[in-house]
């Protein structure tokens, strides 16, 4: 996801603004399960995700 903004400073001048979402709804991505015996107490829990969490980044950018 991306939102920019780019103002005209002169004829051949301009500025940009820009905004930038990676994983903008950060939905997670469940690892598999990492107890695999099936008498222990925990057998089947999944408690760690896997990939990258909400990135963002801005930048301003002046073009001449």
């Amino acid at each position: 996801m991306s939102i920019a903004k780019t103002w005209s400073v002169t004829e051949n001048q301009n500025l940009k603004f820009s905004a930038d979402m990676f994983s903008a709804w950060n939905q997670p991505v469940f690892d598999k399960p990492s107890i695999t015996d099936i008498e222990n107490p925990s057998f089947g829990q999944i408690t760690n995700t896997v990939g990258n969490p909400r990135l963002m980044q801005i930048s301003l950018r002046y073009a001449f």
